[in-house]
């Protein structure tokens, strides 16, 4: 019986691909180290989430409201989990399922359940650019 469990344990690290989050077993302790960007992703994880449980009222209902402030406040921790993540295991063959998970559980929460979409542009900022674009044929066919 124990073998059997210690087989299943062996199967499911392997599908999980948790390797991916340790760097090899350190040889004078003999264990697995969690490496530096897994543990840099659930710093930035965990900052984020506690950013969000700020926002949520106690007694929260099924709303399909965005939350007040969550996403504003919340934009740059959110925004940095992100980026790390794309910088460092979307690029990457395997990634440690923890991982893969925990982005997207913050970002379908981020998304469906609080609302919160990449800030839409202001005409305000892109009136230059436009300008400069109408501009532009008239600096060449005169």
């Amino acid at each position: 019986m124990i073998e059997r469990e210690y087989e299943h344990a062996q199967e499911v690290w392997q599908v999980a691909d948790c390797n991916y989050c340790y760097d090899q077993p350190d040889a004078e302790i003999g264990k697995w180290i969690i490496s530096n960007e897994t543990k840099e992703f659930f710093y930035l994880f965990n900052r984020t989430i506690d950013c969000f449980a700020v926002f949520l009222p106690i007694n929260r209902s099924n709303s399909t409201e965005g939350i007040p402030g969550l996403c504003s406040n919340c934009s740059e921790e959110y925004t940095a989990l992100d980026r790390m993540f794309l910088s460092t295991f979307q690029s990457e063959d395997k990634i440690c399922t923890d991982i893969f998970e925990a982005m997207n559980y913050t970002r379908i929460v981020w998304s469906k359940q609080y609302k919160c979409y990449a800030r839409k542009r202001n005409l305000a900022e892109m009136i230059p650019i436009i300008t400069l674009l109408l501009i532009i044929p008239y600096l060449f066919y005169p």
